[in-house]
């Protein structure tokens, strides 16, 4: 159901498998029908994701695939409406009260579901006028760690641990893509760029370029270990979208209004 990203598709795999294996691997692993107790002594870190491309590539679309093929509950938070306490806007307790709510109040159910936040770049981004600006960013902080929160329902306190849950962050990080390329270009040294079909160079964002161009706090990247990137798409792979039986939102238009 997602066209191309295929390296996307791999990390993420990776990286998911490895979240469902973090939160047993300190007890037990249940391996070939037989209980094997961890002796290694390792323990992994939590898997929160950053995906990062342009709008339409697939970003929260993969997210919610992933999320349907596990059959989780999931939901997408629009990091641009967080506010710290005090200011008019969505707090992060908001996004557990969602995430339990489409999880039918199911809390055991809700504490292992996918969190997308989303555009979490135009939050932290220099041209963000935001009075709340990145201040708000750090709220994140403990959620990613995996603090446990107390959600008011049906006026009872009801516990919620984030350290089962899957956290994705979402962004375009234009300016910061923008000023590696300048960068790159400026540069006498070879290899840092491929040229992509647009003729416009490609790069791959790590972490030092997330702290040093990408505008938002360096705690917070810290606790982002998993970095994907997707690739704009090529005509190809739009014509395949719009032609794809079962995808295509221009069949899937004329199929419903058939039947209408």
């Amino acid at each position: 159901y997602v066209i191309g990203q295929d390296q996307a598709k791999k990390v993420l795999s990776v990286a998911v498998f490895n979240h469902y294996k973090r939160i047993n691997y300190n007890n037990h692993l249940k391996l070939d029908g037989k209980v094997k107790k961890n002796e290694s002594n390792v323990e992994l870190e939590k898997s929160n994701i950053l995906m990062i491309g342009p709008t339409g590539s697939g970003k929260t679309l993969l997210a919610k695939t992933i999320a349907e093929y596990l059959e989780i509950p999931s939901i997408i938070f629009d990091t641009t409406q967080l506010t710290t306490t005090g200011y008019v806007g969505d707090s992060i307790t908001d996004s557990l009260t969602r995430l339990l709510s489409e999880a039918n109040h199911d809390v055991k159910k809700a504490e292992q579901g996918i969190i997308i936040f989303d555009e979490i770049d135009k939050k932290g981004s220099d041209s963000n006028k935001d009075i709340a600006g990145k201040g708000a960013l750090n709220a994140l902080f403990p959620y990613l760690d995996g603090r446990t929160y107390y959600l008011q329902v049906n006026e009872k306190q009801i516990p919620f641990k984030t350290d089962k849950l899957i956290i994705m962050a979402t962004g375009s990080f234009a300016e910061a893509i923008q000023m590696k390329q300048h960068k790159n270009y400026s540069s006498t040294s070879v290899g840092f760029t491929t040229e992509t079909e647009n003729n416009t160079p490609s790069v791959e964002l790590t972490s030092e370029d997330l702290i040093e161009y990408g505008g938002i706090p360096k705690e917070l990247v810290a606790r982002i270990p998993v970095i994907v990137m997707l690739e704009a798409h090529t005509k190809d792979s739009l014509k395949e979208i719009l032609c794809r039986k079962n995808i295509s939102p221009c069949l899937l238009y004329t199929s419903d209004a058939a039947d209408d």
